[in-house]
């Protein structure tokens, strides 16, 4: 007789007219079958990724010991409406991301992420390389899940939980080197050397290993070389005493700069720290104002200097300028941020910023709150982008927010038991605004 577990697989595939990927059965970390890392990785566009793990809280928690989860830049839906019974958890065991979701190709992106519990997920900004001019270190943002710019992510009954974004800390001086390259979003910068070269600067989960930088980070100045800039999520490289250039590599979007000896330091990207040198400092990388990766120090008079801190941004949900996230889900206030110190030396590398430990939502961007029931977020939403209110069910917002674009609720209720005032709020003849806060202006 067939179960009532078949009959649901059998209704997902032909009823719902969708493609299994495969089912999660197993808890384990690795690239077994049936892991979800194995699933991620063996996923095809247009995908469902379901659930069977039965059992005990242990049977149903994975736990990333193997790193981050693989990148999705395809349309994928992950379901984890478990047919072993209580809720799936994912645990970053307080060193490794959720879900980073990226657009590949030209094609639309969508992801739908639904019935899952994210638990003491951290993205971790990489540290810049530590050299008598260290390296900016990169950005953390969006523990739980990353959008990046063209992916459309809906995520439906998510739970998180101690979810964390840590800017990285920048390279601190190190009379035994030379340069070090900037820390990308994971990876770390290297050292650099007189002889071998600058520091590579670290890339996005993939830390530099001497002159060659890591993954997206730039490789370090070498020979007749320049150091190079980082791309996408990279640090810069560091340059060294031969064939002077005229400065050190630049971050990419959320890397440090690479640091530099008599020429500029290496500015930050967005979100990353700028680099070291004894000539001018590199600049952190800023997403507003003075709201960023920390700057470089520079003394033309010291021996050593430090590079700036990376920002931390996002602990539950990083929203990238040109992605979109429509959110069905509450977000506790047990999710939190931390700025990157500046690097140690004779002058000491800047601070980063830390902010949004719920939902950090960049400029020209927004965040759809879309749900039928009732949902909370206690914790803080930052950025510039803005917030709108869908679907015919309560949204309550808790915190001190401090997000600057605009809040328009189209529809349903918006309970505001916090602080909005840095938006200005549009109400529509379906919406409703209420609560004991602070708000904007109407």
């Amino acid at each position: 007789m067939f179960t009532k577990k078949f009959w649901i697989i059998i209704f997902l595939m032909f009823f719902r007219n969708i493609t299994m990927a495969g089912t999660v059965t197993n808890h384990k970390d690795s690239m077994a079958t049936g892991t979800l890392r194995r699933v991620l990785t063996d996923a095809i566009a247009g995908d469902t990724i379901i659930f069977n793990l039965p059992g005990n809280k242990d049977a149903r928690t994975i736990r990333l010991t193997d790193g981050h989860l693989p990148i999705i830049d395809k349309n994928l839906t992950i379901d984890g409406s478990n047919l072993g019974g209580k809720e799936v958890i994912i645990d970053g065991i307080g060193s490794h991301p959720g879900f980073f979701v990226e657009k590949s190709g030209i094609a639309p992106l969508k992801v739908t992420i639904s019935n899952l519990t994210l638990d003491d997920c951290v993205s971790k900004g990489g540290p810049g390389g530590s050299s008598q001019y260290g390296g900016g270190g990169g950005m953390g943002a969006g523990g739980g899940v990353f959008v990046n710019d063209g992916a459309n992510v809906i995520l439906t009954n998510i739970t998180f939980t101690v979810c964390k974004a840590n800017g990285g800390s920048g390279g601190f001086g190190d009379l035994n080197e030379i340069c070090g390259g900037g820390g990308g979003l994971g990876g770390a910068g290297a050292s650099g050397s007189v002889l071998s070269g600058g520091g590579g600067g670290g890339g996005l989960y993939t830390n530099a290993s001497g002159k060659t930088g890591g993954g997206s980070g730039g490789n370090g100045q070498t020979g007749g070389f320049a150091p190079v800039n980082g791309g996408d999520f990279g640090g810069g490289g560091g340059n060294n005493q031969t064939n002077l250039v005229k400065a050190a590599g630049e971050g990419g979007f959320a890397g440090g700069g690479g640091g530099g000896i008599s020429v500029k330091g290496g500015d930050g990207g967005t979100g990353g720290g700028g680099g070291a040198s004894d000539l001018a400092d590199g600049r952190g990388g800023k997403f507003f104002g003075n709201f960023g990766g920390g700057n470089g120090s520079t003394n033309d008079s010291a021996d050593s200097a430090g590079g700036g801190g990376g920002a931390g941004v996002g602990g539950a949900v990083f929203l990238r300028e040109g992605g979109s996230l429509t959110l069905n889900s509450d977000i506790g206030n047990s999710q939190s941020v931390k700025f990157g110190t500046g690097g140690s030396g004779e002058v000491q590398g800047g601070n980063g910023s830390q902010g949004g430990a719920g939902i950090y939502v960049m400029q020209n961007t927004s965040i759809t709150l879309d749900t039928s029931g009732t949902k909370t977020i206690s914790a803080q939403i930052s950025g510039q982008g803005s917030i709108i209110k869908n679907g015919n069910g309560t949204y309550t917002l808790k915190s001190t927010n401090n997000y600057t674009g605009t809040t328009q609720i189209n529809n349903g209720t918006l309970i505001v038991n916090g602080s909005i005032k840095s938006s200005r709020v549009t109400v529509g003849a379906s919406g409703t605004l209420s609560g004991a806060a602070t708000v904007g202006p109407l």
